[in-house]
């Protein structure tokens, strides 16, 4: 079949064109060129781009007998040489380049990766088929300094997914691939080159959930599905050769060790693909990336040509090359059609610097004092997922199970600092907390005060100012503790009770004097016994009346027992007075009256 090439530009057929160039490869953009007789498009006389600048920006079809590419022309050149006529270079992109637009920031919540990718695709108006593999709903997924295309060809190579332009469509997850299209060497093909490679594949990956405390690993399996004979031989060859088995964290935030498992042998899959590549030459149009190709050929036998079968491949590089309408060529990469995973993009993963945030959100459902934060790029609902706080110390002990260590966390509206666990973005923690130009107040003179302060109103305050130097625990109705430091005082006020409890001793010693005052009443109540001892004196001192109530009451004086009052009143219905060494007197500067109701016996 004679091959047959047409090209059209914003709905118009480009009737003469030298050469058209269209190279096409997965997990990229498509690149086309055309070289255009100056003559063919612009008015005799003309010297500049004229007629052929409307095609800057325009859509363009190049169809290799109805194998359709949809590009967009993005550069348009006038070339002069040697005095002769001039040629216009036509150059442009697959409709990919559409995603382009220059790094961006976003992120997505608890969404699948098809609802990524479609919401990523849909702001550039891309026609994409989007099945991924994988299914789990992302926690957080964070689009960071990243065009569209590149945050895509990230997901592609995070999650092993298949990324690639059809010529029509961007095709992200695995596809139902097409019957393959026969392509004999000898007739189709010119040349045909199959080569093997030994490729390092091995590797053990882990990865940690903070929330469970659970460090998990997975290395490479033995086996990897879908290579034919020629690709499995070499991978055989390459577990030997490359025997050293790496470990690495896992890029990818895994929620499990199934998801670990998957990721890893994802990985070797997408390295290994390329053990067995075919490669060649051919007029055989109808060809694309994703192709899948049966390769034939004729060899002479003894007595005849014997047909050989060299397997089914899927095409993952191809160069299309048109001299005019009717004259074609191609060159092509293939590997084995089996495969599960395509290779990855070639694209460096994002490294997130350190970003202010503001927390959203401290009710932390698991109650492990995480927050929600927002970044300042993120707006509307648009806000991180539950992430873990750093502290100066924080653990448990024999004695805590929980919350060992300093335990503050940010209020909501605190702006924070936040950094991000192996530079990843999807894995923001918080660092600390910031104050701004409306809530700082600093240390006032010489950065004297150092304080903290809840968010009720609490405060526990530092003063280093010198001959000042004090310590102050503050609560929000006013009651407090003052260290006076240069006083060489300590003042506990209470605005009601205060309270003080021991197990078993309270020892209370004063180098000086103990003074207890009350505005009404001091009461004392011991379980047992109550003492009182004193170096010198003892004065109790009453307005009104002094009551002692006892069993017993027992007074005892080493020497002299004086008892002064204006009248002094015993009752007891039995009394005692007896003298056991010396005299009993009595004085009296009147009478001394002895009444008894019975006898009065005076021995």
């Amino acid at each position: 079949m004679k091959p047959i090439t047409t090209i059209n530009i914003d709905g118009e057929t480009l009737y003469n064109f030298e050469k058209a160039t269209l190279n096409q490869t997965i997990n990229n953009h498509h690149t086309f060129s055309i070289i255009v007789d100056y003559d063919s498009v612009e008015a005799v006389g003309s010297y500049t781009l004229d007629d052929s600048k409307e095609w800057l920006g325009k859509s363009i079809v190049i169809n290799f007998n109805d194998t359709d590419f949809l590009g967009v022309i993005t550069n348009v050149k006038l070339q002069h040489n040697n005095g002769f006529d001039g040629k216009l270079l036509v150059s442009g992109y697959s409709k990919t380049i559409l995603l382009e637009n220059g790094p961006h920031m976003h992120s997505w919540l608890h969404k699948s990766l098809d609802t990524i990718v479609n919401d990523t695709v849909r702001a550039a108006g891309l026609t994409a088929k989007i099945k991924p593999v994988f299914k789990t709903p992302i926690t957080y997924q964070a689009q960071y300094k990243e065009n569209h295309f590149q945050f895509i060809q990230r997901l592609a190579k995070q999650y092993n997914e298949w990324l690639y332009y059809d010529g029509v469509q961007l095709v992200f997850g695995k596809p139902s691939l097409d019957s393959a299209v026969t392509i004999e060497y000898g007739a189709d093909m010119d040349t045909l080159n199959i080569a093997i490679e030994a490729i390092a594949s091995t590797a053990s990956n882990f990865s940690y959930n903070a929330l469970h405390n659970v460090r998990d690993e997975s290395k490479s399996r033995g086996r990897v599905d879908g290579l034919n004979e020629l690709g499995s031989y070499a991978f055989d060859v390459s577990k030997e050769l490359f025997s050293i088995n790496t470990q690495e964290y896992l890029a990818t935030k895994a929620a499990n060790k199934s998801e670990i498992d998957t990721f890893v042998h994802n990985e070797q899959g997408s390295k290994i693909a390329t053990a067995n590549v075919l490669s060649a030459t051919s007029t055989k149009q109808g060809l694309t990336v994703g192709t899948v190709i049966k390769v034939t050929g004729a060899q002479r036998g003894v007595d005849a040509f014997e047909v050989k079968n060299y397997g089914e491949y899927i095409i993952t590089k191809i160069t299309h090359t048109a001299t005019g309408s009717s004259e074609y060529g191609n060159e092509f990469e293939a590997i084995s059609s089996g495969t599960e995973i395509l290779p990855v993009p070639e694209v460096a993963l994002p490294e997130a610097a350190t970003q202010i945030a503001t927390v959203l959100s401290n009710e932390d459902p698991s109650q492990k004092g995480r927050v929600e934060v927002q970044f300042q790029w993120q707006k509307h609902e648009l806000k991180t997922s539950w992430i873990r706080v750093m502290t100066p110390d924080a653990g448990s002990s024999d004695n805590h199970s929980e919350n060992r260590g300093h335990v503050f966390i940010p209020e909501k509206g605190d702006q924070v600092m936040v950094g991000f666990r192996y530079n990843n973005p999807n894995r923001p923690f918080v660092m600390g907390s910031l104050f701004h130009g409306n809530n700082g107040a600093g240390g006032k003179t010489d950065n004297n005060y150092k304080s903290i302060i809840t968010k009720s109103g609490h405060i526990l305050e530092f003063n280093d100012t010198n001959k000042s130097e004090s310590i102050k625990i503050t609560d929000k109705k006013g009651n407090s503790i003052f260290i006076d430091t240069a006083g060489e005082t300590i003042t506990i006020n209470a605005l009601k009770d205060i309270n003080i409890n021991a197990g078993e001793n309270l020892n209370i010693t004063a180098g000086k004097n103990i003074n207890v005052n009350a505005g009404q009443s001091i009461e004392e109540t011991a379980g047992r016994n109550i003492t009182s001892n004193a170096g010198n004196d003892i004065l109790q001192t009453a307005s009104k009346d002094i009551k002692e109530k006892a069993n017993n009451i027992k007074q005892i004086a080493d020497n002299t027992f004086d008892i002064v009052s204006k009248e002094s009143t015993e009752y007891a219905e039995k009394i005692n007075v007896q003298s056991l060494k010396e005299e009993i007197n009595m004085l009296s500067a009147k009478k001394v009256n002895i009444n008894a109701k019975e006898k009065s016996n005076l021995f």
